[in-house]
């Protein structure tokens, strides 16, 4: 078990993420085996606009500014990514570059899954990538959950039931 800064473990990143939370331990081992980490100094960019989003970004330690660039220049939030917080399921599957930026707001401790390198593990491993199939899905489910959740309650405020 490889120790990261501030006595973090690859398994440690790898678990912080939704959709490995649901892998067996020995998933969970074999896809930490892929992390690489880096810290960056408050101010430094994790990623730029334009960057290849080739690898999935775990906060192990610290806390980052997501945003874009507004027509006018300015910085338009997108979020904040704390401790425990990830960026980037898509580009374990998609071939895309960024389009928003990551910036340091404290000395940061990131965890990294190279979209290669998960890609390979999931044709080694079927039974990893069945598994990995159905932690998306229940992402998934998660997810419309979230946004229709926000919209009934509009609904229902809008237009009380009377009976």
């Amino acid at each position: 078990m490889a120790h990261l800064a501030h006595n973090h473990t690859a398994e440690d990143c790898v678990e912080l993420v939704t959709i490995f939370q649901s892998l067996s331990e020995e998933d969970t081992s074999t896809v930490a085996s892929l992390v690489s980490d880096k810290h960056y100094e408050s101010g430094e960019y994790i990623y730029q606009a334009g960057d290849p989003a080739d690898a999935l970004t775990i906060v192990a330690h610290g806390q980052a500014k997501v945003f874009q660039l507004a027509s006018n220049g300015k910085e338009q939030m997108l979020r904040i990514l704390q401790t425990g917080d990830f960026d980037g399921e898509a580009a374990l599957f998609s071939n895309e570059d960024r389009g928003s930026f990551a910036q340091a707001l404290m000395d940061t401790d990131v965890c990294q899954i190279k979209r290669s390198d998960f890609q390979k593990l999931m044709k080694s491993s079927p039974e990893l990538a069945v598994n990995m199939v159905n932690a998306f899905g229940q992402r998934i489910v998660q997810l419309e959950q979230q946004t229709t959740e926000p919209q009934l309650q509009v609904l229902k405020a809008a237009w009380p039931v009377t009976c």
